[in-house]
């Protein structure tokens, strides 16, 4: 919980009592509303400060313990300090991938991304859902945390009324149908959070992937659903190619797109930016109206 408020002050003292080192610049990039997320520039360096709001303590927790597991990779940030209201990391260098306008000769860049994403796939598990202290999931089957979330976003988007009460029947009875898919007992490291805000590039090639304070346990397709949501078909399937297509089953990431639909949905429907939620609605009834048998 935060008791202190976040004043340069406040920074400086924490820069100069742990690493001796005087603040230069702060320059705030806080494009959530969970954390404070500041660049540290000092006389030695630069840094990545964390300040979770009040709630959100346990995106410490989930950012420390996913850069500890990929430590030895280069596009992971390294833990330079951590305490209980927040945790500095390493600076990455690099331009979020949303800059980078869609084009063939970048394909190489998306493939990387598809390998990267399997990096983080590769480490397992043990539960479902969000990342707890304990370094499982909250749950011990993925269809307790299924149930969780229907019962937390359902009445989010019936509130938007851009669904018939008969949609909204297909769209449960579509989940019903996917049970094969969230009875699955794997469970690996997911990211929670692929958007091109969280990839980094540089000269060209990625230079990190960032905030994993949404990590969390479970089927790897649930991570690639949130990109199959947000990149047109072109861009999806140079992810994927990266990826690898022994470890892909589009039917199964189709079904787990639903699940970020209906959250995304109703967050563009409450900030008005209908052409978004829009193209998402299209989405959600084309990929409900896909056949999983």
């Amino acid at each position: 919980m935060l008791k202190q408020k976040i004043t340069k002050n406040r920074i400086s003292l924490i820069f100069q009592n742990k690493f001796a080192e005087k603040v230069i610049n702060i320059k705030d990039c806080s494009n959530g509303v969970e954390q404070i997320v500041k660049i540290i520039e000092t006389n030695k360096g630069k840094y990545i400060i964390k300040f979770p709001k009040k709630g959100n303590e346990l995106m410490i927790f989930k950012e420390a313990f996913v850069c500890k597991m990929l430590n030895k990779e280069s596009f992971a940030p390294k833990i330079i300090f951590k305490e209980k209201d927040y945790l500095i990391e390493s600076f990455i260098k690099g331009e979020a991938l949303y800059r980078l306008k869609y084009q063939k000769n970048n394909k190489k860049i998306y493939r990387s991304l598809g390998k990267l994403i399997k990096t983080i796939h590769n480490v397992k598990m043990q539960g479902f859902g969000e990342l707890q202290i304990n370094e499982k999931g909250k749950y011990a089957k993925f269809s307790n945390y299924v149930k969780f979330f229907i019962k937390i976003e359902m009445p989010f988007l019936r509130k938007t009324m851009l669904f018939s009460e008969k949609e909204e029947v297909r769209i449960l009875k579509y989940i019903k149908a996917g049970i094969k898919y969230i009875e699955q007992t794997e469970s690996s490291l997911l990211h929670g959070d692929l958007i091109d805000g969280n990839v980094l590039v540089e000269n060209k090639k990625i230079s990190g992937i960032i905030d994993f304070g949404d990590a969390g346990c479970g089927p790897c397709s649930y991570d690639l659903a949130k990109i199959y949501t947000e990149k047109d078909g072109n861009i999806f399937s140079e992810v994927m190619k990266g990826y690898g297509k022994n470890n892909i089953n589009m039917k199964e990431i189709k079904y787990f797109a639903v699940f970020h639909l209906m959250y995304m949905i109703p967050y563009f429907y409450s900030t008005n930016k209908k052409q978004k939620y829009n193209r998402l609605i299209n989405l959600l009834k084309e990929t409900v109206d896909f056949d999983l048998c």
